[in-house]
């Protein structure tokens, strides 16, 4: 049973691929990008075991968010989406990639038979014979992918790196740029202005690439660890959990301080009761527990002043993401943490969460989810079918250190545990002190021996 949505251009192509098999939905033509994620929606619903999808049916941003909407909704469903034309170092198909996606038709134009009237030529520059082009119908090409196993194997030639796609499209402007520079050679030399030598680099197009994060484990933290912690809907945990993770790095002896960038006022309430002042107005920006600094919502949030101080981390206390106006410094921290309830009617947070974050990568982020079993564990990291999925014990004091707790912590935050930072003004200092008084001692022992 198939599901279909594609352009009216491959439509018949793809209904005749399918053969005799009955098609339990479908729709045809150009559609925006929240009329195609509506279709997504409506084929989800349906039992198909097999959705088809032509590239062209939308944009790159509609296709994206819909194969995402589909995928969180039949996690098994195989997907196969129709590119003709497109090649590795595809955006948009290495993002659809990271779906879980493996079935991709993307025949060369050129290799369709009755797109193009005439018969398609090329030169063999080897042997400089004209060889022509093997033709076939695009719904052959599409039984071909069906009479596969959709497996990573099949997929592995579209997961280019960003770096080799920039590296190709250089080489082919260099190449554009030799070419012409050759053909202007026969016609003699034309000289070149500065002026006309840096309008040409301008006219030069190269595709805009999406820039893949890379994490490295070093033996010494350079520079401050940032780690944004983000809820999917008030009251979800998270100053819960960003405590634990200040407590956490501080009993590793790193220095460590926990922002408040919410306007919750939790850190007001704790300030207190940590002081047994409840209810006695406190002014303070900042307070201090176990060695963390904490900095309330009244302090101004000031990036320069905190590298400043040279701390080892700082935990950004976001609070729900819906509410906080500090979402640019969640996508800009070192780790990115998300919150959320396993309960299974609760779960759709997680969900809506990342799909209104479907444009960017969330590989490295990291779903952590209190007090919930294995099984529901792995459903979620099912459901998302990108990211990583922790579940927190149970741990009703934060300030209170657990095994279990620590154990969790540590999977996700080792590669981001470096030494600690050296104190080499601290180690100056003492060195200074030792030789005065060393000095100080051998002028005492002078003068007795002289008196």
């Amino acid at each position: 049973m198939y599901g279909i949505i594609s352009s009216l251009e491959f439509i018949d192509d793809i209904k005749k691929a399918v053969d005799d098999g009955p098609i339990l939905f479908e729709e045809a033509g150009q559609f925006s990008a929240d009329a195609f994620v509506q279709h997504c929606q409506s084929i989800s619903a349906a039992q198909v075991h097999t959705i088809i999808v032509d590239i062209n049916a939308t944009d790159n941003i509609g296709m994206i968010k819909g194969i995402r909407t589909i995928r969180l909704k039949r996690a098994s469903t195989r997907i196969i989406i129709l590119a003709p034309g497109r090649e590795p170092g595809d955006l948009t198909i290495n993002t659809l990639l990271k779906f879980q996606v493996f079935d991709f038709v993307a025949p060369s134009f050129s290799s369709i038979e009755g797109y193009e009237e005439d018969e398609y030529e090329y030169e063999d520059e080897d042997t400089d014979d004209v060889k022509l082009v093997a033709r076939k119908p695009l719904s052959i090409y599409v039984q071909e992918q069906l009479n596969k196993e959709a497996s990573y194997a099949n997929a592995a030639r579209w997961d280019v790196g960003s770096e080799e796609v920039v590296l190709q499209q250089l080489q082919q402007a260099q190449n554009k740029t030799k070419s012409s520079e050759g053909n202007k050679a026969k016609e003699g030399p034309k000289p070149r202005s500065g002026i006309e030598g840096i309008e040409q680099l301008e006219d030069l197009e190269i595709t805009p690439t999406v820039v893949r994060e890379k994490q490295t484990l070093v033996e010494t933290i350079i520079g401050t660890v940032i780690i944004g912690v983000v809820g999917v809907e008030p009251t979800a945990g998270t100053t819960h959990t960003a405590i634990l993770i200040a407590e956490f790095l501080a009993r590793k002896g790193r220095k460590v301080s926990i922002i408040e960038a919410n306007t919750s006022q939790d850190f007001y309430k704790i300030a207190n009761a940590y002081d047994g002042l409840a209810g006695v107005p406190n002014n303070e920006q900042t307070f201090t527990i176990d060695g963390v600094d904490y900095y309330k919502s009244n302090y101004r949030y000031d990036v320069p002043e905190l590298l400043e101080m040279e701390y080892d981390y700082i935990v950004l206390d976001l609070g729900s993401y819906t509410e906080t106006d500090y979402m640019e410094e969640f996508y800009r921290a070192h780790v990115q943490i998300i919150v959320g309830h396993g309960i299974e009617w609760r779960q759709e947070k997680i969900y809506q969460f990342s799909l209104q974050h479907a444009v960017r990568d969330q590989t490295k982020w990291i779903y952590c989810i209190p007090q919930v079993s294995k099984l529901i564990q792995s459903d979620v990291q099912t459901g998302l079918g990108i990211g990583i999925v922790k579940t927190i014990p149970p741990h009703p004091d934060p300030y209170k250190a657990q095994k279990d707790t620590d154990s969790v912590l540590e999977s996700f935050l080792k590669d981001y545990m470096g030494q600690k930072r050296k104190k080499t003004s601290t180690n100056i200092y003492i060195a200074a002190i030792a030789l005065l008084s060393v000095l100080v001692i051998m002028l005492l022992i002078g003068l007795y021996l002289k008196n």
